[in-house]
């Protein structure tokens, strides 16, 4: 559960995110899970996409995408990884959870 502390005020914040001072969350959306934790670090980071490190030196993003939606599975599998300084769990119902440590 996430408690709002304040609300966002960066106008570059991904549509659907919630601040909560540490915490932020995303839908994924009509993106693969890769693009989206790429979008809403960079939202986060307050850069460019380009400007952060490749997330594949991190996660392989075709992996993430395939575990992610991969109905197969049959648990819905959750991610966690480091990225950015960043603690980002992604999960198969397209949830984005990222923690500033």
């Amino acid at each position: 559960m996430v408690a709002a502390m304040s609300q966002p005020t960066d106008d570059r914040q991904p549509e659907g995110s919630v601040c909560g001072g540490e915490m932020y969350e995303t839908e994924v959306g009509d993106r693969h899970p890769s693009e989206a934790v790429v979008d809403v670090v960079s939202a986060i980071r307050d850069v460019e996409p380009a400007d952060l490190d490749p997330l594949y030196r991190t996660v392989d993003p075709d992996a993430l995408d395939s575990l992610c939606t991969n109905e197969d599975l049959g648990a819905e599998p959750t991610i966690r990884f480091d990225y950015e300084g960043l603690v980002v769990t992604v999960s198969a119902s397209n949830a984005i959870t990222v923690v500033e440590p």
